[in-house]
C-alpha cells in the first residue's frame, strides 16, 4: 500500500493559517486541500482521512484544518497504520498580532 504523505496545518485565525496553508502546498509541490473542503464533513479529521487516497501528487498533500478540529484526534487519524496516510509534520500558524489580544 502507498501511503499518502500528509502536512497538516491549525490555528486559530482563519486567514493566516489559509494563506501559510497555501504557500507550504505550492513551494512544496504538494497538493493543497482547504478548511473549507473538510468542514463540509461534520468530522474534519475523518474526512481528511477518507479523502487522502485520492491524492496524486507524488510528494502528498497539505491539509488546512478548520479550527475546531482536534489536534490529537488528527494525529491518531493520519498515523494509524492502517490507513493510507502518513503524517509527516503539523505546523500550527499563529498570528502574534491576534496572539498578543488573547493573551491580554
Amino acid at each position: 500500500m502507498q501511503r499518502v504523505d500528509i502536512v497538516a496545518v491549525v490555528g486559530v485565525y482563519a486567514p493566516e493559517r489559509l494563506r501559510y496553508a497555501k504557500r507550504l502546498a505550492a513551494i512544496t509541490g504538494r497538493e493543497f486541500v482547504p478548511a473549507t473542503q473538510l468542514a463540509i464533513s461534520a468530522d474534519p479529521v475523518d474526512e481528511a482521512a477518507t479523502i487522502s487516497p485520492g491524492i496524486k501528487t507524488p510528494a502528498g498533500a497539505v491539509f488546512e484544518f478548520p479550527h475546531s478540529a482536534p489536534v490529537i484526534k488528527l494525529i491518531g487519524a493520519l498515523t494509524d497504520p492502517d490507513t493510507e496516510t502518513q503524517l509527516t509534520g503539523i505546523v500550527c500558524v499563529a498570528d502574534a498580532a491576534h496572539l498578543l489580544e488573547d493573551l491580554q
